[in-house]
């Protein structure tokens, strides 16, 4: 690999020059990558789609089968999340794997909305059940009781107490308020702030964004059973069929928003798990001098990126910006002083690897003010 001196030449120069030489063939890649991506989620979400329907007959059935698909998604997150903390187990371990952690909590989110969708969908197989019964309306009334209790009590709570309550705060306690918070003496703090107010931020907006999952998931069933008793009180059953309709729908729409914010995240998160099974074990052939020279630089190329594009926005009239490109400069002098403190010039396959990540990275953000 290049020498030291040679490394950070080309990081700084021929990653800018050549991001913008390439952007337009670049961007046609990643518009025809992202036009395929796009029709299989769409396929996927359709087929998902057509084939909801629950095989069970009775509401005796669908009482055993609720708490049985909120213990079996929650039990598959667990697992999840059981492997991520067994293998990210250290402050260098989490630097090198700060996209898995992330990609976890969209996890977290994606599963909290299907067990929420699944949960609306048993709504109306109840619904269906009772009214294509042979009792009576008062009966069929009564019925939905069994509902009420069984998915929006004991069903909400649960999710509620193992999503919400559970796991958010076993990854609080273990990363923020563990190992992150333990490496204060050990790392800069600067360094040290930065990482966990990003943890924190990844995780405060994992919480809420199931929370408002969990909250409109209640009101829904909760306004579904209060029409459905309302139509069978009134002795209703045609506004009853159309009630149940009406809730079917929407459910498709909601799978189908779920389906776009999945499309947003599979580009950020499928390189993440192609390289997870090889991550942990190549965070530890990487010297910590060599993790901080390329975080520095990153680092820094954010901040240059910040830069252009509130240089774009002024369209050159703002003259305080000159006083803040000296000070990238020096900063540019910091970035220079990390890659002395690196002893070696070669790079290993590890770092060699990380090299490229952090390239990737920064080369993406460099097209992005190039638009």
């Amino acid at each position: 690999m290049k020498k030291k001196s040679l490394l950070v030449t080309i990081l700084f120069f021929a990653l800018i020059l050549g991001v913008y030489g390439n952007q337009l063939t670049k961007d046609a890649n990643a518009q025809t990558e992202e036009n395929s991506i796009s029709e299989d989620v769409q396929n996927t979400s359709k087929a998902e789609l057509q084939s909801d329907e629950i095989k069970v007959s009775t509401i005796e059935e669908l009482n055993e089968l609720v708490p049985q698909e909120i213990e079996a998604k929650v039990a598959a997150l667990n697992e999840k999340y059981e492997k991520l903390q067994a293998e990210i187990d250290t402050y260098d371990k989490y630097i090198a794997n700060k996209e898995r952690i992330a990609a976890f909590y969209d996890s977290v989110y994606q599963d909290m909305q299907d067990t929420c969708i699944c949960m609306r969908e048993y709504c109306v197989k109840y619904a269906q059940i009772i009214l294509e019964s042979d009792k009576t309306n008062d009966e069929k009334y009564d019925d939905l009781e069994e509902m009420y209790d069984e998915v929006y009590d004991d069903g909400g709570d649960d999710i509620y107490d193992e999503f919400y309550d559970g796991i958010l705060d076993d990854i609080y306690d273990v990363y923020y308020d563990g190992i992150l918070d333990d490496a204060y003496d050990s790392v800069a703090y600067k360094e040290w702030s930065d990482t966990r107010s990003e943890e924190y931020k990844n995780w405060s907006d994992t919480r809420s964004d199931t929370y408002e999952l969990w909250s409109d998931f209640r009101s829904d069933v909760y306004e579904f059973w209060s029409d459905m008793r309302g139509e069978f009180w009134d002795n209703d059953l045609e506004r009853a069929k159309e009630k149940i309709q009406e809730f079917q729908d929407d459910i498709l729409k909601i799978k189908e928003e779920s389906g776009e914010k999945l499309l947003e995240q599979m580009e950020t998160n499928s390189e993440v798990d192609e390289k997870k099974d090889d991550s942990v074990s190549d965070v530890a052939e990487m010297r910590p001098e060599f993790i901080q020279a390329m975080d520095s630089y990153e680092s820094f190329m954010n901040e240059y990126c910040d830069f252009m594009n509130k240089y774009a926005e002024s369209d050159g009239t703002d003259l305080s910006l000159l006083a803040e490109y000296a000070n990238y400069m020096s900063k540019y002098a910091d970035v220079v002083k990390d890659f002395e403190a690196w002893d070696s010039g070669e790079m290993n396959t590890a770092e060699a690897a990380y090299y490229l990540e952090v390239q990737t990275r920064i080369s993406k953000k460099l097209m992005e003010v190039a638009e």
